[in-house]
């Protein structure tokens, strides 16, 4: 998850056309296809920690700790 929000990619429509095509080919017995159905029903909750990630991350950049 932290590649997917450091590199920008919970935006990025192909992500999302890709975990949907695994879910759709993936035998429903096996736990890859769990963890694929559960990432597309957390889009939402995914991008938006994603996005207060990446907050997070320019915020720290703008305002180093001091020692």
């Amino acid at each position: 998850m932290r590649y997917l929000a450091e590199h920008g990619l919970f935006e990025d429509a192909r992500v999302w056309k890709l975990a949907q095509a695994f879910f759709e080919i993936l035998p429903r017995a096996g736990e890859d296809w769990k963890l694929v159905s559960a990432l597309l029903a957390e889009r939402e909750t995914l991008r938006a920690e994603a996005w207060q990630f990446a907050l997070r991350e320019t915020q720290a950049s703008l305002f180093p700790p001091t020692p």
